[in-house]
This record gives structure tokens, C-alpha cells and sequence, in this order.
């Protein structure tokens, strides 16, 4: 899905304490303060007292007053400090984030009254300011330093993962009971044993050859596939392009491992200009998107979205506001300090009517407004009214779900980013779906000749829009989308986006740096003098955690690992678009709404990446969402015409399909399951078995529920639950093999 759509499981909550045992700002789910909270304050930061020792005495007899040294004021700007001061900068970098959105808003509107405290309102405005943003626009002839190999991986290592032919097929290795071995899922990047101009009767004769054996003779059945950790030498390269340019003077003051974004002005190109730019980058900024295709972003408001479906149950993450340097957490007991650099996030999740949300988030905006007027007619009051604005979104602040036992700090100010607003019901949002209309083809959700139009699913964020309606502080974590497709996001504004992103070649690292420091995180504290711990190989299974748990890296440490780190701003009006395999996490800096999905563009570079992210699911344990099977059988049905290299790939994903097919079919014929013509196959259908959720293709079978199952769930069943197991054949073996062979070129592409 797209960037903000991302599924995140539920994250850990922190364990609910006794009342002696709690901070002394806690507070329960009502937002109502603990009614011992003089008595804790005393206790709760107060460090454990010094070790007695005896009193010196001057010769008159007079105590010698001890001297207490304050602690010197630290520089480190992830020295740890206490949830008073934590909450202290999370509700005044909040309430400055309203007021800049507000005087953007109204700069906009034309209702920014002129004044003497215009001055002190932009300084106060500027504290938020972030540091480190390196875009840069290329002129429309712009040369890519991988002209025609993305990101200097295609031609190489994605090329070779689904491509490469190894000519001699395994030994034959025999099963002792082939029927209790479930045939392992259907893998895109592994060797492949045979030829792409094979045929699928060949194919289906070579895994009759292998009936009973671990392999099936096409393909080797692996289980996992680990993504990319390259040099940094193209970003390099990209510095020194764009420093010919005019920008020398930036790139040389730039951090070694700050890579550059590429920002391509939409109203000074064609739509073949722009998607030939944009298609080569691993994520850039459009600026001018909503100007030059005239996109009405009114009409996304909240409060206008509300209007269409005001009882849509919406999903809210509950998040602590704070710079995007920073990462602290809601609450901390026992007085515990916290980091700044913290890498697990630990948000809340709850669920409220879109129209409770626009409405809270109205009466956000109007205090916000208010104390912007009030600023530039009084200067003299700015720190007073700023008080006193963030007392009032403290009001304002809706309470935390009473029935999840969550918990936040007394003084914290709990923003609410409301995720995934769905725009599927053409009828309800029939005015925002014809806005979207305006957009270019290449870019449209479900565009003609893409990927995903060949689904003939609708799946929100995927390939139907969703937008998210974000106050300032909002984050959406670290993440490719689903199966590595690309993804536009659409800034409407009046706020700004924060980006981050890792580049796709150093994807792979990205992971490993992260694994390895949660998995830091996890170890037990070391005994004193015990020997540093050797760094262990991370395993996909290790990878998998970051799959499992919300996470905002810290950009210093990334940096510091020589991991190419992109950073951008994306104003309103600007379009986000992400290349595959682009690790990139984002964070609004004013309240501002966005609209997004995610595009599969119908290249060889795309299918390739989707098909290797496949295989590195299946090793992480992560579904993915991407269903390439139906996919790649209904282009060969509708003998779709494409390029050379993007055909000769889909030969061999059909070839696989069949493969795993026959090999399903072997499997189903040993264990006994009854065939059944009673049940209709959807356009997609997926194991319904929850964190599984597999894509199911030719053969799916079904329980007495009439629940679709994959063969790996169908094995933990009973005995009995096993014998009412029926199958669903979608096409007989003949006639996918008739299909596949079908499929050919008629034109010179």
C-alpha cells in the first residue's frame, strides 16, 4: 500500500502499573490525574540518596555545609531527560507547529491580518524549522548517473535474481512420505532449472519426473530472499551531477552520507517528460503537481471527506508530537529518563466516526487561528499566548480508548493522526474520484496497462486512493510498499511534509542496522567486565521484528553507518513519488491532508522487484499484499503486449506458476482431498487464516466453513476438520498450459 497505508500490527503497550509504581504525571485512560500526585512528585524523579558516611566537624563544632554540585547542562542532544521536560518540548514544538499551519492557512485564504507582531510570530514559526534538506531540481534533458539501469541494480542483481538459468536441474532426492510434505510456496528469485522459451507441457512433464523428490525440477524451492546492500558509489556520483548544475557550494556543505533528492517542477514538463524523469528515480519531488493538473484539494478537507461518509470508522493513531531528530515516548514510570534516540515507537490505536475526528480537528484549527491573530496583535505577548494556546489543546485533546488500558502522561498532549480514510465508494466520494481523474495516466490508481489493473481487486492505499488527514507531529514509520510498487502521496496542505529515505540499493543495509540495534535492545544488560558480544549475522528472521514493530530510526546513527540517507520537504501542492524498494518513513510539520495509492508500472524493473520482494516475505513471515499469480495469468489471457524484457520475465513467473500447480495438484491427489465445483473463486482469493493471508491461485482449497486455506494451514487442522476439506481447481492443467504457451508477441516491441 502507500506510504501512510502501510498495515502496522498492533504495537506493545506499556504495562499498566499500581498507583505507587507510576509516574508521577501518570493518568488514566479518562485523561483524569492521579489524586496522589504531590505525594509521587517527591518521589518519582528524586535519584536514590548517597551512601552515608560520617559527618566532618570544623574544631568549633559546626557541621561543614556539603557542597551539592549541580550537574553541568549536557550538549548531547540525545542526553536523556525526564518525562517533565520530555512533555515541557512535545506540547511547545506542537502548539508552534498549529500556528505555523494556521498562518499558512490563513496567508492562503487571505484572512492574515496585517500587524506589528508579524515579525515575532516568523521567529516563533522558525523554531520548527528543519535542519539538513537537500532537494535539488534537474532541468527536463537532466542525464541519471544509471541511465537505463535503476539505481545501478538492474541490470545486475535484480536482473540475476529472476533471470539467471542454472542448466543442470537437482539430484533427485526422495521424500520417505511425499504426502506429509506440503509443497513449499511458489518462489519468483530462486535458480531456475529450464528456459523461458520452454514450454508449460515441458515443464509440467519435468515435475512429473520429480513426483515425490524434495524439488520439483524447474525451480529451487527456497524460502527466502535477502534485499540489496550495495556501495554508495552512484549517490556519490548523483553529487557530483547535480553539483554541475550551480550547486556545488550545498553539496560541499553536505554530510558524506546525505544523499540528494531529485525535485522535478511538473509545470516546466510534458506528462512524458515528467514520467520519464520521475520512473528513474528511487523517490523524487514533484513540486507544482496541483497547480499544473489543477487539482482541487478543498474538496479532501476532512470536514469535506465527513460530509460524504460521516459514520466511516476510522482508524486513529494516537502519537506523542516531536521533531523528527527525536524520539520519546508517551510516558516513562519509575521516573526512568528517557532518549531521545530511542528506536522502538510505542503509539496507541483506536477507532473514532470520521466526522468526531474533522470535527476535533476543526476546533484544532480555529484555536490555532485565534492565537496566530492574537500573536500579531499583540508581540509583547507572544510566550502568554503561546501558553495559553497549548492549554487549550490540551482541552482540546480527545481521550485515550478506556477499553485497551492505555496509558499516557498527565502533561502529555496525544496528537491524533487519522490513517486510511477510504475513497473506494465512487458514490459517496464521487467528486474527490473525479479529481482524481485529472491526474496523469502513469499515475493514476488502477491506470491503464499498469499491474495492479490486472488484479481485478480493489484493495484501499493499494490500488484505490485513501487519504490522511494529519495534525503537526504525525509519523508514519520506516517501510517499502507492499511488494516493493511504487506509490504517489499528494500534499494538499496547508502544513509540510517531513521525508526520510533510504535509496534502493542500500535497502538491505538499511535492514541489517536496524535488526541489529533492536535486536541490541533485546539482550539482557551485561554483567560489569563481561567481553563485548561478537556482531552476529542478522537473519531474516531477525529482519522480521522490523516487520512486527513500529520504529523511527535516528537520522545520526543511520548517517553513521553509511547508510545514504535522503531528507526532503514536501510542501503543499508537491507529489511524493516513490520508486520500488524505496525504505522511507514520513511526518507532518503542520496539520495538512494527503492522498495516496500505489502504482505498478508495467516494466521488467517493477515486476522483478515485486517478485524478489515475494521471496523475501516468505522469509520474514510477511504477506504480501501484491497478488502476482492472477496477476501475470490474466495479462497472458489478454495476451497484453509488452516490452521484450518485461515479456521474456513473465514467461518465466508463468512457467513457475505452473510448476507450483502441478506440484499442488500431486500433493492434493496423495493426501486424498474431494475436488468440488460448489464453490465460485473471486478475482483474488487469500488464505483467511489471520497472519498468514497468503494469495491462493489455481488450487484453493476450503474448509466446512467454506473458508479458502492454504495446503501449509490446511495441514494443522484436525483429522476430522481435514476430511471435510474441499478443492477448488480454477483451470484444469492442459488448459493452463494452453495459456501460457499462448502467450506471445505479435507486434516488434
Amino acid at each position: 500500500m502507500s506510504n501512510d497505508s502501510t498495515v502496522i500490527p498492533p504495537i506493545p503497550i506499556e504495562p499498566d502499573l499500581d498507583a505507587s509504581q507510576q509516574d508521577d504525571d501518570s493518568v488514566d485512560v479518562n485523561g483524569e490525574e492521579n489524586e496522589n500526585l504531590e505525594a509521587l512528585e517527591e518521589t518519582s524523579y528524586t535519584s536514590a540518596e548517597p551512601t552515608k558516611r560520617p559527618r566532618k566537624r570544623k574544631a568549633d563544632g559546626y557541621k561543614k555545609r556539603r557542597q551539592i554540585k549541580k550537574p553541568k547542562a549536557s550538549n548531547d542532544p540525545n542526553a536523556p531527560i525526564d518525562q517533565k521536560e520530555v512533555h515541557k518540548r512535545s506540547t511547545r514544538w506542537y502548539a508552534i507547529g498549529c500556528l505555523g499551519s494556521a498562518y499558512v492557512g490563513m496567508q492562503t485564504k487571505g484572512t492574515l491580518p496585517d500587524g506589528p507582531g508579524m515579525d515575532a510570530l516568523t521567529s516563533l514559526i522558525a523554531e520548527n524549522k528543519e535542519k539538513d534538506c537537500h532537494a535539488f531540481e534537474i532541468p527536463p534533458n537532466f542525464e541519471f548517473a544509471d541511465e537505463g539501469n535503476y539505481r545501478g541494480i538492474l541490470n545486475t542483481l535484480i536482473h540475476d535474481a529472476v533471470m539467471t538459468r542454472v542448466n543442470e536441474p537437482p539430484q533427485k532426492a526422495k521424500i520417505e512420505k511425499p504426502s506429509e510434505m506440503t509443497p513449499p510456496e511458489l518462489c519468483f528469485a530462486s535458480k531456475f532449472y529450464m528456459s523461458h522459451e520452454a514450454t508449460a507441457k515441458e515443464v509440467i512433464e519435468r515435475v512429473k519426473q520429480f513426483e515425490g523428490c524434495e524439488e520439483n525440477g524447474v525451480y529451487e524451492e527456497v524460502k527466502e530472499h535477502a534485499l540489496f546492500d550495495e556501495s554508495d558509489a552512484l549517490a556519490m556520483r548523483e553529487k557530483e551531477l547535480i553539483a554541475e548544475l550551480g550547486n556545488r557550494e550545498e553539496i560541499e556543505s553536505m554530510h558524506e552520507n546525505r544523499a540528494v533528492v531529485i525535485e522535478i517542477d511538473a509545470r516546466s514538463c510534458s506528462v512524458v517528460e515528467l514520467e520519464e524523469q520521475a520512473r528513474k528515480t528511487g523517490i523524487c519531488n514533484i513540486t507544482g503537481f496541483q497547480e499544473k493538473y489543477q487539482i482541487n484539494g478543498k474538496i479532501f478537507d476532512a470536514e469535506e471527506l465527513a460530509k460524504c461518509d460521516p459514520d466511516q470508522n476510522l482508524k486513529v493513531r494516537r502519537q506523542l508530537p516531536q521533531s523528527t531528530a527525536t524520539n520519546y515516548y508517551m510516558w516513562n514510570h519509575n521516573g526512568i529518563k528517557d532518549h531521545a534516540d530511542q528506536l522502538k515507537v510505542y503509539d496507541y490505536e483506536q477507532f473514532v466516526t470520521l466526522k468526531k475526528f474533522a470535527d476535533n480537528l476543526e476546533k484544532i484549527k480555529e484555536a490555532s487561528e485565534k492565537a496566530c491573530q492574537k500573536i500579531i496583535e499583540n508581540p509583547d505577548n507572544v510566550e502568554d499566548i503561546l501558553e495559553e494556546l497549548k492549554a487549550g489543546l490540551r482541552t482540546l485533546m480527545m481521550p485515550l480508548d478506556a477499553s485497551k488500558n492505555e496509558h499516557a502522561n498527565a502533561k502529555a498532549t496525544i496528537l491524533m493522526f487519522g490513517t486510511n480514510i477510504d475513497l473506494m465508494d465512487g458514490t459517496k466520494f464521487s467528486n474527490q474520484n473525479e479529481e482524481i481523474k485529472k491526474f496523469p495516466t502513469f499515475l493514476r490508481p488502477n491506470g491503464d496497462g499498469t499491474l495492479l489493473n490486472y488484479s481485478h481487486e480493489v484493495i484501499g492505499g493499494l490500488n484505490k486512493p485513501q487519504c490522511y488527514a494529519k495534525p503537526p507531529g504525525a509519523r508514519t514509520s520506516p517501510h517499502t510498499e507492499n511488494n516493493s510498487l511504487s506509490s504517489v502521496n499528494l500534499n494538499l496542505g496547508p502544513g509540510n511534509c517531513e521525508w526520510l529515505a533510504v535509496l534502493p540499493e542500500q535497502s538491505g543495509k538499511f535492514q541489517n542496522e536496524v535488526a541489529k540495534e533492536l535486536k541490541r535492545k533485546a539482550r539482557k544488560p551485561k554483567k560489569r567486565n563481561s567481553p563485548e558480544p561478537k556482531e552476529e549475522k542478522i537473519t531474516n528472521l531477525e529482519i522480521k521484528e522490523m516487520y512486527n514493530a513500529g520504529y523511527w530510526p535516528n537520522e545520526q546513527k543511520l548517517l553513521a553507518a553509511g547508510i545514504q540517507l535522503q531528507k526532503f520537504i514536501q510542501k503543499p501542492g508537491d507529489l511524493a513519488y516513490v520508486g520500488p524498494l524505496t525504505y522511507h518513513w514520513v511526518q507532518s510539520n503542520g496539520y495538512c491532508t494527503n492522498v495516496s495509492w500505489n502504482i505498478g508500472q508495467p516494466d521488467f524493473c517493477q515486476m522483478a522487484m515485486s517478485g524478489i520482494t515475494h521471496d523475501h516475505n516468505i522469509g520474514v513471515e510477511y504477506a504480501s499484499v501484491m497478488p502476482i499469480e492472477p496477476i501475470i495469468w490474466r495479462i497472458a489471457e489478454q495476451k497484453a503486449q509488452v516490452d521484450q524484457k518485461l515479456f521474456a520475465l513473465i514467461k518465466v513467473f508463468l512457467l513457475r506458476s505452473v510448476a507450483h500447480a502441478q506440484r499442488e495438484l500431486e500433493y492434493i491427489e496423495a493426501k486424498g482431498y474431494k475436488f468440488t465445483t460448489n464453490v465460485e473463486l473471486g478475482p483474488v482469493m487469500r488464505c483467511t487464516t489471520p497472519r498468514c493471508e497468503k494469495v491462493l491461485f489455481n488450487l484453493v482449497a476450503f474448509n466446512r466453513s467454506l473458508k479458502p486455506l492454504c495446503f501449509k494451514c490446511c495441514d494443522k487442522l484436525t483429522q476430522t476438520e481435514k476430511k471435510e476439506i474441499s478443492v477448488v481447481q480454477y483451470k484444469e492443467m492442459d488448459e493452463l498450459a494452453d495459456i501460457c504457451d499462448g502467450y506471445v508477441l505479435t507486434g516488434t516491441n
